[in-house]
C-alpha cells in the first residue's frame, strides 16, 4: 500500500510540474459516493473475479431469475489541485489523487419455494489519478457554478469475494394449532476468496456549484454521470455505468 501511494504521489507531482505554466489556483480535499454497476453483474461474474473460487452454483435451486437485489456502493476521497490558465477567468483544470475503500459489489438471490438464499459480495480498494476540465461561471460574489468532463484511472487491490448460502429446513410434521413438531433448521455455508487485482477507468460529465466564504475558502457540491470498465488480471473485463456520483469538498484559493 505504501509503495502504491508513493507511486501515485509521484505521478501527481509530475502532473503538477508538467502543468505548472497553467498556474496553481486551489488545493482541496473532498469525499463522496458512487453507484457504479458492472454490466451483467451476477454470481458468475463476481466469482470469476476471485482466485480459486470453487463454489458450485449448479447444485442449488437459484439462478438469474431469482436475483432479488443488488448493491454497488463506492465511497471515495480525493486530494485535488486546481490549475487556472493565464488570461482566462472561466476555465479550471483539476488533478486529483483519489482512493476508494471497501467498495461493495453485491447480488442477492432468493427462492421462496425452496427456502434458499444466496449472497455474493465482493469488496475491494482502489487508488488512482483523475483529471477534470471545467468551465465556470461566477453568478455572484459568493457562488460559482461548474460544468465539464473528466477521466480517471485506478488500480484495485486487496479484494475479497464472500459467498453466503443459506437454506431453511422446515419441520416435516405440523401438530394441531399449527405448532411445529421441531424448530426450523438453518443450514448456512460461508466461502471467502481473494479477489484478483485489476484496473478501472471511467469517463464522465461533471457539474456542480461552489459557495465562497472566509475570503479564500470554497465549499463545493458536485455530481457526475459516466461510463467505464473494470478489468481483473487473469479475470473478466466488464463495462460499467456510473449511475450516480456526488462529491462534497472544501478548497482553499491561493489567490
Amino acid at each position: 500500500m505504501k509503495r502504491i501511494f508513493s507511486i501515485l504521489s509521484l505521478a501527481l507531482l509530475l502532473s503538477f510540474s508538467a502543468n505548472a505554466q497553467l498556474g496553481l489556483a486551489k488545493i482541496g480535499i473532498s469525499a463522496g459516493g458512487d453507484v457504479e454497476k458492472p454490466h451483467g453483474m451476477d454470481l458468475h461474474y463476481l466469482l470469476s473475479t476471485a482466485n480459486g473460487a470453487d463454489f458450485n452454483a449448479e447444485g442449488i435451486s437459484l439462478g438469474e431469475g431469482e436475483i432479488q437485489g443488488m448493491q454497488c456502493d463506492n465511497g471515495s476521497s480525493r486530494l485535488t489541485i486546481a490549475l487556472a490558465p493565464p488570461l482566462t477567468d472561466n476555465v479550471e483544470w483539476r488533478v486529483s489523487l483519489f482512493g476508494m475503500s471497501d467498495r461493495i459489489d453485491q447480488v442477492n438471490y432468493k427462492n421462496a419455494a425452496t427456502n434458499e438464499s444466496l449472497i455474493v459480495k465482493a469488496t475491494s480498494n482502489e487508488v488512482g489519478l483523475e483529471g477534470v476540465y471545467l468551465r465556470k461561471n461566477r453568478l455572484a460574489k459568493w457562488i460559482t457554478v461548474y460544468g465539464g468532463a473528466g477521466i480517471n484511472t485506478g488500480y484495485s487491490y486487496g479484494g475479497k469475494v464472500q459467498v453466503t448460502y443459506q437454506r431453511v429446513e422446515s419441520p416435516a410434521v405440523v401438530l394441531p394449532n399449527d405448532v411445529p413438531s421441531a424448530p426450523e433448521k438453518i443450514i448456512e455455508t460461508v466461502d471467502v476468496y481473494d479477489q484478483k487485482n485489476g484496473v478501472a477507468q471511467r469517463v464522465f460529465l461533471q457539474g456542480g456549484f461552489g459557495i465562497h466564504f472566509l475570503k479564500r475558502m470554497e465549499f463545493s457540491i458536485e455530481f457526475r454521470k459516466g461510463l467505464g470498465y473494470r478489468a481483473n488480471f487473469g479475470g473478466p473485463f466488464n463495462f460499467t455505468t456510473m449511475k450516480q456520483s456526488s462529491l462534497i469538498g472544501i478548497k482553499y484559493s491561493l489567490f
